[in-house]
């Protein structure tokens, strides 16, 4: 199979539709906070869907899914989402190997914009990630 010189090749990290779909990933609220926020993940016919409430109340107002695997994304431009919206501003985090002051764990993300009930495909460059610890 070609490729155009502009298209580079892509790997499939997690496939979560088809017979042999993942699992359901993991989910973290800001109940760990004393917040009251809900969600969580399933897989269902088109995909992951993350689905919850947030809830500002007991200083709460996140919601997050995650997997906890490792990775070696070192040849990697970026990662490609298909996502279908909610008009909400969303975060993608990469956990790194990496710690800062030999404490905290640097981590490396971007925001990214949905549209309402619309699917949609975001490119994620890794070189214009911000780190955090």
């Amino acid at each position: 199979m070609s490729q155009s010189n502009n298209v580079a090749a892509m790997n499939t990290i997690f496939q979560f539709t088809g017979e042999h779909a993942d699992q359901a990933w993991a989910s973290t609220n800001d109940g760990v906070m004393g917040g009251l926020s809900q969600g969580s993940s399933s897989i269902v016919a088109d995909g992951l869907r993350f689905s919850g409430s947030l809830s500002q109340e007991n200083n709460g107002g996140f919601s997050s899914v995650f997997s906890d695997v490792n990775l070696d994304i070192s040849a990697a431009k970026g990662v490609r989402l298909k996502v279908l919206g909610d008009g909400r501003t969303y975060l993608i985090r990469f956990h790194s190997d990496a710690v800062y002051r030999q404490r905290w764990p640097v981590n490396f993300g971007a925001e990214f914009q949905t549209t309402v009930g619309e699917w949609i495909e975001v490119f994620v460059p890794f070189i214009g990630l911000t780190q955090s610890w």
